[in-house]
């Protein structure tokens, strides 16, 4: 783990840090009091059935929209707020900020199936519900005497799985939630993590320590760092250098042609995916992702190709477009159809 003893007593004192710097996490309690504690690393736990839901909900927004454009918000929120949760028999524990979209603390009935009991909630607390036989069940969050947000689970079968019954879910009813109204709920408070000057010296860049940079914020006195991560282990990492020379040596060899079409259909791809900025994907980084992404769709080994031994069926840049999982994104047909070799 990096560290930044060096750094650290000036840090401390020009800056307010929020979050984890070097081996240690900055934190603040809800009365205003900081403190700290080493970090330690924890795995990133298996997919649970609840975050199999969250990760349901975004494949079918990003289907739908682009999370880029104006709309996207009122889709996510609406697709999230209405879309049951489906889980197996079992116990399962729900924040209340995400599941009744609390924002305050205070006293809230709770109804289950028309039964009620009265709760004193808050946003992070947590409430564990059972689930034992299959069917519906309703749960409403009452507060003084009115109906502030509605629930459904639906417990499912142990055979029947889960992201087969999101979609035929999202097939049955997805168009009716979308014209059913945004959900009025507050947005969550976000406690960024960053370092934000509170002296005469309201910013700062550059390497802090071997493996930490600071980098300039949006906003003058703010600032956010960022840990270089070792992939000497990866499989992936190594696999990507041994294919890496392949790909680019058959980016040397396309047509000029090409190049300008490629070109076009980047600034249409950047426009629709990311705001273009000197950070954006780079032409020849969009190229390897292109072609990654078709072999795999034509089960081609990438250790073997080559300019002579080329992607079969792949003649224009349409074919490696489409073949990749990308979208046409308006180009005109003498783009779309320029050969690559």
């Amino acid at each position: 783990m990096a560290r930044i003893s060096g750094y650290s007593n000036y840090i401390q004192r020009r800056f307010t840090i929020y979050g984890k710097l070097g081996d240690t996490v900055y934190r603040r309690k809800r009365n205003g009091v900081r403190y700290s504690y080493l970090y330690q690393y924890k795995e990133k736990y298996q997919p649970t059935v609840l975050s199999r839901r969250s990760d349901a909900i975004a494949r079918k927004a990003a289907g739908i929209s682009n999370p880029r454009h104006t709309d996207y918000k009122s889709i996510i929120n609406k697709i999230y707020y209405y879309t049951p949760y489906f889980v197996y028999a079992g116990e399962y524990k729900f924040t209340c900020n995400t599941f009744y979209k609390l924002r305050e603390k205070g006293e809230y009935e709770i109804k289950r199936n028309g039964m009620g009991f009265i709760r004193q909630l808050a946003p992070r607390t947590k409430e564990a519900y059972s689930f034992a036989s299959e069917g519906s069940y309703q749960l409403e969050c009452w507060h003084n005497g009115k109906l502030y947000s509605e629930r459904e689970v639906i417990m499912i079968s142990a055979e029947s799985e889960l992201e087969n019954v999101y979609n035929a879910w999202f097939d049955a009813h997805l168009e009716e939630i979308l014209d059913l109204p945004e959900p009025d709920f507050v947005s969550l408070k976000r406690y960024p993590r960053c370092l934000k000057g509170t002296t005469y010296v309201r910013s700062m860049s550059g390497k802090a320590a071997d493996n930490i940079y600071i980098y300039q914020g949006k906003q003058p006195d703010m600032m956010y760092s960022r840990g270089t991560a070792s992939h000497e282990d990866n499989p992936q990492t190594h696999y990507f250098c041994l294919i890496y020379p392949n790909i680019s040596g058959c980016w040397k060899e396309v047509s000029s042609d090409f190049l300008q079409a490629w070109q076009i259909y980047q600034t249409k791809w950047l426009d629709n995916h990311f705001k273009k900025s000197r950070k954006a994907t780079g032409i020849l980084h969009l190229w390897t992702s292109t072609v990654i992404r078709a072999a795999a769709e034509l089960s081609f080994d990438l250790e073997y190709l080559a300019p002579d031994n080329w992607l079969p069926g792949i003649e224009t840049l349409g074919d490696l477009v489409e073949a990749a999982g990308y979208l046409r994104y308006g180009v005109s047909d003498k783009v779309w159809e320029q050969r690559i070799m």
